[in-house]
């Protein structure tokens, strides 16, 4: 399942990027994570988040691919809501998360930049989770 799932997220995030001019986002979340984001269409946003450092072991990584519906941008900030699926390849982790962002473009002359907040509930089994995450944002192509 897990392994159907990573290939499900390398398809769709390699289709995503070959029919959008390469317009990547890459993000920083404190030092938790690694994120790359690329658009689909105008309101929504496939975005894959690796979870690595974690205890200094290969094997708790953990993955997430998430879809995000982008509401209308204004000049200093943009939300968006998704699902995504938090698993790990080695381990029996899998949880669904509903994350919701806060983007805030603080250089208006230069969107490209962003900052990011994001605040995740999601549910292990029957047990609830709540993550939070910030960092920073640098979008590449075009903007």
């Amino acid at each position: 399942m897990k392994k159907h799932i990573l290939l499900f997220t390398l398809m769709l995030m390699l289709s995503s990027i070959k029919t959008l001019n390469a317009q990547i986002s890459v993000s920083s979340y404190s030092i938790y994570a690694l994120g790359i984001q690329a658009p689909i269409g105008s309101q929504f946003a496939f975005e894959c988040k690796i979870f690595a450092n974690r205890n200094d072991d290969l094997y708790e990584t953990q993955i997430e691919p998430t879809l995000f519906y982008r509401f209308k941008e204004h000049p200093y900030h943009r939300f968006a809501a998704g699902v995504g699926f938090n698993f790990n390849l080695y381990r029996d982790l899998f949880y669904v998360s509903l994350p919701v962002q806060l983007e805030i473009f603080p250089l208006q002359d230069f969107k490209k930049l962003s900052f990011i907040i994001e605040l995740s509930p999601g549910f292990e089994e029957s047990e609830p989770l709540l993550r939070h995450l910030w960092g920073i944002r640098y979008r590449f192509g075009a903007n």
